[in-house]
């Protein structure tokens, strides 16, 4: 679909491109697909791993350390925190999962209009560089606050904070791919702005696509969780691990193992997604290469 590339230029950017490209085949990015994979095993079958229900009180069990009944110990109520962390994959995931979803239709969307003209590219840029003038949490907590608590105002939340991010990356993709010269080819064959967009130039937009999502998810789950933390987001006795983790803040001399294991587990979760998307990132653009 893209015009040919002179070979020269191929000869170039191969013996640049391949160390990075290698990267995405080296053992860290293996160990971050595997890592991601066995998270999304746990949520999946949350119900069949987790040995005892997330919400059961046990109160002769409370704050017992981790041992081979309660690999991860227990809370303040004797629940079993494996349970709790084991079902928190599937809350926190879910939502993060959930709202970068919306972003991305949404703000691709978005992104895809604005590169049908000049009209459209400037009203979505205002309304787009309002939402990014805020920081990221601060305005996740005050769509929150104003909504109200809840799984769904989190996934709200999420969705409004990235989406102008994919407005962004799709927008400055379109332009970029406006101006090569099978786009001119195409129009010169009587093809109108819609059908080039569809047809020509969103294929080729979909790596910093797929790279920005990567990126996103991993910042959803941090903001989920902060939500959670805050009182904004799943509400108790649903288990999440950012509600874990505020259940264990008061407890941290008497019993750490509380936030430890949920931290460890955002902690694995977010380091997967960002490894990830560089890898993605060095093997689907040639460009991150140059230089």
């Amino acid at each position: 679909m893209r015009s040919s590339i002179p070979v020269s230029a191929v000869a170039d950017s191969g013996t640049a491109a391949a160390p990075n490209r290698s990267l995405a085949r080296g053992p860290l990015f293996a160990g971050a697909c595997v890592a991601l994979l066995v998270v999304v095993a746990v949520g999946l079958f949350a119900g069949l791993l987790a040995p005892f229900s997330p919400t059961a009180i046990d109160a002769a069990h409370v704050f017992q350390g981790p041992s081979p009944r309660h690999p991860f110990g227990t809370d303040r109520f004797g629940r079993d925190l494996l349970s709790r962390v084991v079902f928190g994959v599937r809350v926190s995931l879910g939502i993060a999962s959930a709202s970068i979803a919306v972003a991305l239709v949404v703000g691709g969307g978005l992104g895809l209009l604005a590169g049908l003209g000049r009209g459209a590219d400037q009203v979505l840029g205002r309304v787009m560089d309002v939402f990014l003038a805020f920081p990221p949490v601060l305005l996740a907590i005050g769509i929150a606050a104003v909504l109200g608590a809840g799984g769904g105002t989190a996934v709200v939340a999420i969705a409004v904070v990235y989406a102008p991010l994919f407005f962004r990356v799709v927008r400055a993709s379109v332009l970029a791919e406006s101006a090569q010269a099978y786009v001119e080819a195409a129009r010169a064959l009587g093809l109108g702005r819609l059908a080039i967009l569809v047809s020509h130039i969103l294929p080729n937009v979909v790596s910093p696509i797929v790279v920005q999502t990567a990126v996103c998810l991993s910042y959803g789950i941090l903001i989920e969780s902060a939500l959670s933390y805050l009182g904004l987001g799943v509400q108790p006795p649903t288990p999440s691990w950012g509600t874990i983790l505020n259940e264990g803040k008061e407890f941290l001399a008497q019993a750490p193992w509380v936030s430890l294991f949920p931290g460890a587990a955002i902690m694995l979760a977010v380091l997967a997604f960002n490894v990830i998307g560089d890898g993605l990132r060095d093997a689907l653009d040639p460009r991150s290469a140059v230089g």
